[in-house]
């Protein structure tokens, strides 16, 4: 079943970019879209990618994995989509990190959003270094 098809909620880019931002120097991937991946060497951080999302001015639909599940297709904002996250397990990205499940307002296209907190964690420690030797 596609995510327009299940339980789901809509925000636009800029709500997005927003809530990207509110979290912080962590950086990002994104798996299957081929607008993000073309224009955006990933992982980026979140700032970099918050900017060209409100370039793009689009909708977006977000799967609510929730269990109940009950989104209905209503508009959302940058507040209410911490809710909708679900958690990575795997090592490659760090344990426990967020991640969504997107489609475009008009593409068939699903993508995933995910936070890559290896590279949070090595980014850090290098900026950390970095200041060190100065």
């Amino acid at each position: 079943m596609s995510i327009k098809d299940g339980p789901h909620f809509v925000i636009s880019t800029n709500d997005l970019a927003t809530w990207l931002e509110r979290q912080g120097d962590q950086w990002w991937s994104v798996d299957n879209d081929p607008v993000l991946m073309e224009h955006l060497f990933l992982p980026c951080d979140g700032f970099t990618l918050a900017e060209f999302l409100r370039k793009l001015n689009r909708w977006v639909l977000v799967e609510d994995r929730r269990s109940p599940a009950t989104g209905a297709g209503e508009t959302i904002g940058p507040d209410e989509l911490d809710a909708l996250a679900s958690r990575l397990n795997g090592k490659k990205h760090g344990r426990n990190a967020r991640l969504f499940y997107f489609s475009w307002a008009n593409s068939p296209i699903e993508w995933l959003l995910f936070e890559d907190l290896r590279t949070t964690e090595s980014m850090h420690e290098e900026m950390n270094a970095a200041g060190e030797k100065d």
